[in-house]
C-alpha cells in the first residue's frame, strides 16, 4: 500500500508526498479519527491544539477519504499508533448536504471520491425526486453518479424499469443488482479500479451494508433483512468508514439519509435538469418568471409534454430549497467567523494579563 494506491489526488505524486507525514481519514469518530498513513499504516488520529483553533466550521474538521498532514507516530492511551492531525490537505472533490435542523451547517458525508453510487431499491422504495436530489449534490461535488437499484429479484419487469430510469437520467448510467442472486456485484467493482474511491448513498434499507459485504467478501457490516410490513431492509451503518477492496480501489458506506437537503450552484443545478435548463435559455426574455410571458420556452415545454411536470416542479422546489439554504450557510459561516475571532482576541488578552503578572 502506498499514496497511489490510496488515491494520492494530486497531479504531481511528489507535491508534499512524504508518506511519513500525510495520512488518509479512513472513519471519524466524535474526538478521535481513524487514518491509513503512505506507508500503510493504521493509525489513531488526533486534531492539534493550532488546528481546533483555526477551525471555524464544521466543514473545515477532517471528513472519511480526506488527507491530512499529521506528526510523527506515538503510542496514545490507548496503546495503539496515533499521530496529530496539523492541517487538512485541498480537498478534489466533495459529497455534503446541509445537515438537519436550522442552523445550515455543511455537513460533509465524504472527500476525494471519485464516484458517488446512489443506491434505490426496485420495490417502493424508488423515488425518482429523492435520486435527483442525489444527482445534484454529485454535481455539486464534481463526482461521476452512478444510479444502482438494488434487489432486482423483487421486480419481475427490473429490466424495463432500469431501462425507463436509464432513458430518464440520461447520460447517467444505471445499473441493475441483487445481492441474493449475486447479480450486478462484479459490474461495480469494475467501477472502482485500484487507487479510485467510490461511495455508497441512499435511504434506510436499500441494501448498502449488503452490498458492501459483497464486494468485500466479508460481513464488515451489520445488516438485517426486509421487513414483510413495508418491504424495506432495516437501518444499521451508523458512520461512515472506509474500505479496502481486495485487487480494486475503496469504497465509503453511509448511514441512510432521511433527508437530503440540497444547497449548490445554478449550474450544478442545471446539469441535473439538462432539458429544463436547455429550454430556459430558449426563452425569449433573459428574465422571464415562466409564467405568463409570450415565448417562454418552459410554458412551451410543459404544454406540448416535452418537460415533464412532476420534473419541473421538483427543479423549482430544489431551485428555491438550493437558495435558502445557501443564504443560512452564509449566514452560518459569518457567526462562526465572529466566535472564531472572539475567540481569538479572549486567548489574547489572556495571555497579556498572564505576562504582566509574571513581570
Amino acid at each position: 500500500m502506498n499514496l497511489i494506491t490510496l488515491g494520492w489526488p494530486y497531479a504531481n505524486p511528489t507535491l508534499e508526498a512524504n508518506p511519513h507525514e500525510l495520512a488518509k481519514i479512513t472513519g471519524v469518530f466524535r474526538n478521535q479519527y481513524k487514518g491509513v498513513n503512505g506507508l500503510g499504516q493504521t493509525l489513531n488520529l488526533y486534531l492539534s491544539g493550532g488546528f481546533m483553533m483555526e477551525a471555524s466550521e464544521s466543514s473545515h474538521y477532517p471528513a472519511t477519504g480526506d488527507w491530512v498532514k499529521i506528526s510523527p507516530p506515538f503510542t496514545d492511551e490507548q496503546n495503539k499508533s496515533a499521530a496529530i492531525i496539523s492541517k487538512v490537505l485541498e480537498r478534489k472533490t466533495v459529497l455534503s448536504r446541509i445537515a438537519a435542523g436550522t442552523k445550515g451547517n455543511e455537513q460533509l458525508l465524504a472527500c476525494n471520491v471519485d464516484k458517488v453510487f446512489i443506491v434505490s431499491s426496485f420495490n417502493s422504495e424508488l423515488n425518482l425526486a429523492r435520486l435527483q436530489r442525489y444527482l445534484f449534490l454529485a454535481k455539486k461535488g464534481k463526482i461521476e453518479p452512478i444510479v444502482v437499484l438494488s434487489k432486482l429479484d423483487l421486480e419481475e419487469n427490473y429490466q424495463t424499469v432500469a431501462q425507463e430510469l436509464a432513458q430518464k437520467l440520461n447520460p447517467v448510467k444505471v445499473m441493475s443488482i441483487s445481492c441474493k442472486l449475486n447479480q450486478g456485484i462484479d459490474e461495480i467493482r469494475n467501477e472502482i479500479p485500484p487507487g479510485t474511491t467510490g461511495i455508497f448513498v441512499g435511504s434506510s434499507g436499500v441494501g448498502k451494508s449488503t452490498l458492501v459485504n459483497k464486494l468485500l467478501n466479508r460481513e464488515a457490516q451489520a445488516t438485517q433483512d426486509v421487513r414483510e410490513d413495508d418491504d424495506k431492509g432495516k437501518h444499521t451503518t451508523s458512520s461512515r468508514d472506509l474500505f479496502f477492496l481486495e485487487n480494486a480501489g475503496m469504497i465509503v458506506d453511509t448511514a441512510g439519509l432521511r433527508e437530503v437537503q440540497v444547497f449548490g450552484d445554478q449550474e450544478s443545478l442545471d446539469s441535473t435538469f439538462q432539458d429544463i435548463s436547455t429550454l430556459e435559455s430558449s426563452c425569449r426574455f433573459s428574465n422571464c418568471t415562466h409564467q405568463e410571458e409570450p415565448g417562454c420556452a418552459i410554458q412551451e415545454g410543459l404544454n406540448s409534454g416535452k418537460i415533464d411536470e412532476d420534473d419541473y416542479k421538483n427543479y423549482q422546489k430544489m431551485l428555491r430549497e438550493s437558495a435558502y439554504a445557501n443564504r443560512r450557510k452564509d449566514k452560518g459561516v459569518q457567526s462562526n467567523s465572529k466566535k472564531k475571532w472572539k475567540k481569538i482576541h479572549m486567548n489574547m488578552r489572556q495571555r497579556k494579563n498572564f505576562e504582566k503578572k509574571q513581570r
